[in-house]
């Protein structure tokens, strides 16, 4: 069986021992969708609880259906390991903005926050007890997707 090539990007950080920094752009295929799962696991498996999540969707088109559940997944996988905070900064496109609605409703377990600009989410981390510089945050979500060759 071959194995789809990535179509979609993503970056992981995170930011202290409390808070996940996840960032995608364009449309995502289930290779993307499974890339991203491996990365994000292995950056929560080394977060403390309780733990946030800062999710700029600023710049993602949408996933196909195959990718839904592994999203998923991954977000009961984080759920069950002390997430208890999501701060998303909105997407452009209505139709990742759907998908991306519809999985939070199917794990509503954090509390969760949408925004539009990162300001306004790093504010709300903050007031939640989570320590982050704004300056930081942007230098971070600030990089342009990686070319894949």
């Amino acid at each position: 069986m071959a194995i789809d090539p990535i179509h979609g990007h993503w970056q992981v950080y995170y930011l202290g021992e409390r808070v996940l920094v996840v960032k995608g752009w364009g449309t995502w295929n289930v290779a993307a969708a499974t890339g991203f799962a491996a990365d994000a696991r292995a950056t929560i498996d080394a977060l403390k609880s309780p733990w946030a999540i800062l999710a700029d969707y600023r710049d993602f088109e949408a996933a196909v259906l195959d990718a839904e559940p592994i999203i998923s997944g991954l977000h009961r996988y984080g759920l069950e390991r002390g997430c208890a905070f999501v701060a998303e900064l909105r997407g452009r496109s209505t139709l990742g903005e759907l998908q991306r609605r519809e999985m939070h409703v199917a794990h509503p377990s954090a509390a969760s926050e949408s925004f539009s600009d990162p300001p306004e989410a790093v504010a709300w981390l903050r007031e939640q007890g989570f320590e982050l510089s704004l300056e930081r945050v942007r230098e971070l979500l600030d990089v342009p997707p990686p070319r894949r060759r």
